[in-house]
């Protein structure tokens, strides 16, 4: 009887396997993940190839495959390579094949998730290529792959907390604004009461805000603020009455006598007591009519807003 030809010998289908594995089961665009290629239970093996197979939205990191340590010479192989241009990794032993019962982790990768990527995303190995080097029978159909899948979402915003306390004056019961800028778009605010109150805006996102307080008969203040995420920034805020240049909650003849200096030139006011001291509020300047303003209502004349009765 004659011998049957090794070539024509079948193998069976799905006898060994490919495992590739992610560190991660979950990713967000930016993210950087780590594969492991490993080889189950195997005979008869003498020379392998496969090709990385990376989906849309992935991408490989250049130089980032790394052969096991001593793998080489453990499968008893004369030659194990990695080709970054083609990203095809193979082996190959003269007159030998290797064998083991247990798992064999044969390399790492890495790949970074696009910036625009989302959904399932699938690792796998083709261009597969197995062979034995005692019977030179290719036995490539009896390997499977099994594949990582990695789902991609939007990374969650994590955001931060604006609060502090606000120092106001005149009616208790007058709501204060607060609220967040960037350039001429309010994005955040909150409402409170209280000549001494406290506000919280939470939810922030990362960046840097203008933040803008205002009350009735009050001049609205400006501060500059920068939320980290997930963070919180505490910026106490103070408010002055119309004409109120010291902040004291009052217009008394000091305060005449500082905008009178400002408009002769002798004691020049900026920022905020610059605002406090521009009552007319049309010209953006402090001239004789804002300090006669301020002199009136100190003198009781001509009030600018409601004295409270004390």
């Amino acid at each position: 009887e004659k011998a049957a030809d090794p070539d024509d010998r079948e193998v069976p289908e799905d006898k060994y396997t490919l495992k590739v594995t992610a560190d991660q089961a979950s990713a967000h665009p930016g993210d950087v993940i780590t594969y492991t290629i490993t080889l189950g239970p195997v005979d008869e093996l003498g020379t392998m190839q496969m090709r990385l197979v990376i989906p849309e939205g992935l991408s490989y990191v250049q130089n980032s495959f790394t052969i096991v340590s001593g793998l080489t010479e453990a499968m008893g192989f004369d030659n194990i390579g990695f080709e970054e241009s083609s990203l095809v990794f193979n082996g190959v032993s003269v007159g030998t094949d290797y064998e083991s019962d247990a798992d064999t982790v044969l390399a790492t990768f890495r790949c970074r998730v696009n910036d625009t990527a989302s959904g399932s995303k699938t690792v796998s190995l083709d261009y597969l290529e197995f062979a034995s080097m005692v019977t030179f029978e290719v036995n490539t159909d009896a390997y499977t792959v099994t594949s990582a899948e990695v789902e991609v979402t939007e990374a969650p915003v994590v955001t931060g907390t604006v609060t502090g306390n606000i120092t106001s004056f005149l009616r208790s019961d007058e709501q204060i604004s607060v609220i967040l800028y960037q350039g001429d778009s309010a994005i955040y605010s909150a409402t409170v009461t209280g000549n001494n109150a406290q506000y919280a805006i939470t939810g922030v996102a990362a960046g840097s805000y203008t933040l803008q307080v205002s009350k009735a008969d009050h001049t609205t203040r400006s501060y500059d603020v920068t939320v980290a995420a997930a963070a919180t920034v505490t910026q106490d805020l103070k408010i002055h009455p119309r004409g109120d240049i010291n902040g004291d909650g009052k217009i008394t003849t000091l305060d005449f006598a500082r905008a009178n200096s400002h408009v002769q030139g002798k004691d020049i006011l900026t920022g905020y007591e610059f605002a406090c001291a521009d009552v007319i509020g049309t010209d953006g300047k402090v001239t004789n009519v804002d300090a006669g303003r301020i002199n009136s209502h100190a003198r009781n004349v001509d009030y600018l807003w409601p004295v409270p009765v004390e």
